[in-house]
């Protein structure tokens, strides 16, 4: 697949000390939290909606995990 990983969440913005524009908060609190960039779709349409993204993980120095969206689609 293109897109590798995925993962389900609400999409909000702001990333972690540099590293991504935005973030899905899942249950289990800021540890459980996917920091995303994406450079092919606009993240800021998503913010409040619960959304399914799928993508590459990346290596982030911050954040836990560190996501390039590729494809969104909205959950709920």
């Amino acid at each position: 697949s293109v897109f590798p990983d995925s993962v389900e969440g609400v999409l909000e913005e702001g990333g972690i000390e540099g590293e991504g524009t935005h973030h899905l908060i899942r249950e289990g609190g800021p540890s459980k939290y996917v920091y995303l960039t994406s450079t092919v779709i606009d993240l800021e349409s998503f913010v409040g909606k619960k959304v399914m993204v799928w993508g590459e993980t990346l290596s982030g120095k911050q954040a836990g995990w560190l996501m390039d969206v590729g494809k969104v689609k909205v959950s709920q």
